[in-house]
């Protein structure tokens, strides 16, 4: 049972995990209440959206630029398709929060809808996303660009599904995940003391949606943040979470970063915490052996392989990351991934984890060195 302490303990940790400096900050910018289609027409660029039907009954939203703001400036024959996944509680729109020169890019409540963690992304998401982007865009294969659980997701896939290496001509991963055994910071206080079991999680957070922005969380926040004490903490708890801070965070932004459609199960949580106290890659874990056995087989989920992903890859990391973690990165990527596989990237010494996706300087030192890559590979298709 959670005593009074411990709930003051995790309003404490909820409020600094929801970075609510934005409602402090003299003045918000206006994507901070747009959606990710409302952002992309704001900054002038047309958008398409499609609708990916999962083979486990589910509807996924895929937002499309189709081209530039100048219209068809390439030729469709030469133009690939490139995807890209976002992370844990992210959405399409991490992508596209930042400004156009530095960005790449409902609660329902029948619980039954809640019933899903990345295996489900890996098992059936990535399948019906990827028929629907290769069908519009009439190609055989895409450029794939994953950030975190977008990287994780997809090694396990190609572990499962070695077919489907042949619709991927490149897979780029940044802040790649595979185990997350050393993660620091205030994710790993939250696995290991605050949360550490499925039960405690859906005892505070029950069975549904779980979001950094809801209604309830905010307002805890709010309360805690007032107080002078907690001021210099709050406006730095990204940090705590992500990593240090290396001078390329957009804090004027913030409000556009947490204000989004991101979110996930409370299922894909406790997931994520399973995986840092077991310091596995493996399936979900019932913590019920009659569970287990009826999912899987056995008493105890499985682990995955990703020994044999067969498609060319290309690691970008950071040793400053919290939580693609240096140790975990080497022990479960770098030896285990075929060598032949590993084709190029970069290791970072000032990113933290968000910094792939909204640090100053990723577009010029990680998106132009990926659509470098694409550029060269089609003009020697096309020579």
């Amino acid at each position: 049972m959670i005593n009074s302490h411990d709930i003051t303990m995790i309003s404490i940790i909820l409020a600094i995990f929801l970075i609510i400096t934005p409602y402090y900050c003299c003045s918000i910018p206006p994507e901070a209440k747009m959606t990710t289609v409302q952002i992309i027409l704001y900054h002038g660029y047309p958008v398409q959206v499609f609708h990916a039907y999962t083979s486990d009954g589910y509807i996924l939203d895929l937002h499309r630029i189709p081209f530039g703001k100048n219209g068809y400036s390439i030729s469709r024959k030469y133009r690939p398709a490139i995807f890209l996944q976002h992370g844990l509680l992210g959405s399409s729109a991490d992508w596209v929060e930042n400004y156009p020169n530095e960005s790449f890019g409902n609660y329902i409540k029948n619980d039954s809808f809640w019933k899903f963690s990345w295996d489900e992304m890996a098992k059936y998401d990535l399948d019906a996303m990827f028929d629907v982007v290769l069908k519009v865009t009439k190609q055989r294969s895409l450029y794939y660009v994953g950030f975190s659980q977008g990287t994780l997701i997809m090694f396990v896939k190609l572990s499962q599904d070695t077919n489907f290496a042949s619709k991927i001509r490149k897979f780029f991963a940044l802040a790649p995940v595979a185990t997350v055994a050393n993660v620091k910071g205030l994710f790993r206080l939250f696995a290991t003391k605050i949360f550490p079991s499925a039960k405690l999680i859906q005892q505070f957070f029950g069975s549904r949606f779980f979001a950094l922005n809801s209604k309830l969380t905010k307002t805890i926040s709010m309360l805690i943040c007032e107080i002078s004490f907690f001021n210099p903490f709050c406006n730095d708890i990204i940090f705590q979470i992500a990593g240090p801070d290396n001078g390329q965070f957009n804090k004027s932004r913030l409000s556009v970063y947490i204000g989004g459609e991101g979110g996930t199960s409370v299922m894909n949580m406790i997931h994520w915490v399973q995986m840092i106290n077991s310091g596995k890659l493996q399936a979900y874990d019932y913590e019920s052996v009659k569970e287990n056995q009826r999912h899987y087989g056995n008493d105890s989920p499985p682990i995955y392989d990703i020994s044999s992903v067969n498609v060319p890859i290309y690691l970008y990391w950071s040793l400053n990351d919290w939580l693609a973690n240096t140790i975990d990165i080497r022990k479960s990527l770098l030896s285990v991934l075929p060598n032949k596989s590993i084709r190029g990237g970069k290791v970072f010494k000032n990113y933290n984890h968000l910094d792939f996706i909204w640090g100053l300087r990723a577009a010029n030192e990680i998106y132009r060195s990926i659509i470098s890559i694409i550029h060269k590979e089609r003009s020697q298709e096309i020579s």
